[in-house]
């Protein structure tokens, strides 16, 4: 969220539909799904490096366990927040499983990530394009788990220090710290892959 306005919008349509859903209208849930599917979906892509069909499988299983926890949701609280926290925690579970199943595959094994291209652009502009998406993402990939989640929540998804902060369960100075360390690793990462 950008501005103040758009946050206190954005919460009050996140209430009102946590009311309606708790309030026996399941279908009320809808709601949350639409705002925050392509959220989710970039979240999701970027935290676990997947493809297309493995993220859009994330999201689905982060809106399952939303509806599931939702009774247990402190109404008092920003859902923005909550949301954010039960996403990242099940995105950690998955990078942590999907660790367990990397090593014991073949070293050969798992495909290839695709990246999504304007189709507007010519043959050379998409190719330049892919080429630095393919850096950058291997780049994050690479990142540790903790400075690649402020990277994404405060870079890619352009949320504050303090929304970060509130999702991480940290605080702000360490959100800046992780921050300038994860930009500092990437710059390295990148530089040093073009020099290679």
């Amino acid at each position: 969220m950008s501005t103040d306005c758009q946050s206190q919008e954005q919460d009050r349509l996140d209430a009102e539909s946590v009311r309606r859903v708790r309030g026996g209208e399941p279908d009320a849930f809808a709601d949350i799904v639409l705002r925050y599917t392509s959220l989710l979906y970039a979240l999701s892509f970027r935290m676990l490096d997947a493809d297309e069909e493995e993220s859009k499988e994330a999201v689905q299983e982060i809106f399952a366990k939303l509806y599931r926890y939702l009774p247990r949701f402190d109404a008092e609280k920003r859902f923005f927040s909550w949301m954010y926290t039960v996403a990242l925690n099940h995105l950690r579970s998955e990078q942590r499983r999907r660790r367990v199943r990397k090593r014991a595959s073949l070293p050969f094994g798992g495909a290839a990530t695709r990246f999504l291209t304007d189709p507007a652009m010519a043959p050379d502009e998409r190719a330049v394009s892919a080429e630095g998406e393919r850096i950058v993402h291997e780049a994050l990939a690479r990142l540790g788990r903790r400075q690649r989640e402020v990277f994404v929540l405060c870079e890619v998804e352009e949320l504050s220090a303090r929304e970060a902060a509130e999702i991480l369960g940290i605080s702000e100075s360490a959100v800046r710290t992780r921050l300038f360390r994860a930009r500092a690793a990437l710059r390295k990462m990148i530089i040093d892959g073009r020099s290679a």
